[in-house]
């Protein structure tokens, strides 16, 4: 993966980590070690994404493997703080859309999340 779209995912990340305007510690905790699994060098500027059609946008232009271990990500990121804020669900819903993830099924994969986050936290199903 090119550093330009983990970068992308990232600020797709705290952007959905930022809708509610209140950024959990278990959330930034959760940006950092995927900024860590991506090998972003610290200090390496990742601006969020906080406008939902422009992260529709991003998301959209990524291969389909990506798209989805990126959906995988914001619903694990949504979920660290082990709760989901309505700002947070209707940023991943614009995204669900795009993805064609009905509000059901976003809804199952977000009480799986929070169900493994409050077992361990800063964990998501991509996790080896």
């Amino acid at each position: 993966m090119e550093q330009d779209t983990r970068i992308q995912i990232c600020g797709l990340i705290a952007g959905v980590v930022s809708a509610d305007q209140d950024i959990h510690v278990n959330e930034a905790n959760f940006l950092q070690r995927v900024r860590a699994r991506f090998q972003i060098p610290k200090g390496t500027p990742v601006p969020p994404v906080s406008n939902r059609d422009k992260a529709v946008e991003q998301l959209a232009a990524f291969d389909e493997e990506t798209r989805q271990q990126t959906f995988d990500l914001l619903i694990a990121a949504a979920a660290a703080d082990g709760k989901v804020e309505d700002a947070e669900r209707e940023f991943l819903q614009s995204v669900a859309w795009m993805l064609k993830v009905d509000a059901k099924q976003l809804d199952e994969r977000l009480e799986a999340q929070l169900a493994a986050s409050q077992s361990s936290p800063f964990t998501y199903a991509g996790d080896d």
